[in-house]
């Protein structure tokens, strides 16, 4: 297991940025440059030390973003950018694929993966398990189910990692499990997610914890799905070390 994930604004080797975008009045747009690290800093103390820039000073591809349903101006997500462009780079060089199973992240994993030019050489698919009914149609059967298996945990994300590289005959599966917000039924908190990574090609299991701290739902499905993409990403560049 690859440890806790967390949020703070301060420079870190290998951290990944969250770039948030609040839309005002000419002139008074406001970008809040969120980051990757350990330790588990929770909101308060994030909004403390969060530095705030005019977005006309991020790059022109940067301030296009992607707009949230609900939310007041736009969310800006280049964290998810950043890994989907190195994984996309690592799989064309080796002839690998993904395919990915994903939940609380909503498709974001799967979308982000597909925004990179020439992805149809490795991206082979990727299915939102959101329900019971999800699991049985698309992902049961690929592999043993473990016993008493059950949602937003680190057996259900490996599981759905090496469920959907076993289903589609990918080189590297994608797992996510969490709870975007509220409280799920079992009672994890809201910004609790276990990511997970497997391959066919050789015994790599690898998860990563990740819990927020916030019940920001939107915000909570883009950092799960960060998690994940930087978690492959990782392990692609620690096997080709």
């Amino acid at each position: 297991m690859d440890g806790q994930l967390g949020l703070s604004a301060t420079s870190a080797d290998r951290q990944m940025a969250i770039y948030l975008v609040f839309l005002g009045a000419p002139g008074r747009n406001r970008t809040y440059d969120l980051r990757f690290r350990k330790p588990l800093l929770y909101p308060t103390e994030l909004r403390e030390r969060v530095a705030l820039e005019p977005v006309d000073r991020l790059p022109t591809r940067v301030q296009r973003g992607w707009n949230w349903p609900g939310h007041t101006g736009g969310m800006i997500l280049d964290a998810l950018a950043a890994p989907a462009l190195r994984i996309g780079a690592l799989l064309r060089e080796r002839g690998a694929t993904v395919a990915v199973a994903e939940g609380s992240a909503g498709g974001l994993i799967s979308a982000a993966l597909l925004s990179v030019p020439g992805a149809s050489a490795y991206y082979l698919g990727g299915v939102v398990v959101y329900t019971p009914a999800a699991y049985r149609a698309w992902m049961a059967g690929a592999v043993e189910t473990p016993s008493r298996l059950r949602g937003a945990t680190e057996a259900f994300a490996l599981h759905l990692a090496q469920s959907a590289a076993v289903k589609l005959g990918a080189t590297w599966g994608i797992g996510e499990a969490g709870a975007a917000g509220p409280s799920n039924p079992y009672g994890d908190p809201a910004g609790h997610c276990w990511v997970a990574v497997a391959s066919t090609a050789g015994p790599t299991d690898v998860t990563r914890h990740l819990l927020t701290g916030n019940d920001d739902r939107p915000a909570n499905m883009a950092m799960f799905a960060a998690a994940a993409l930087e978690l492959l990403a990782e392990t692609l560049e620690a096997a080709h070390s």
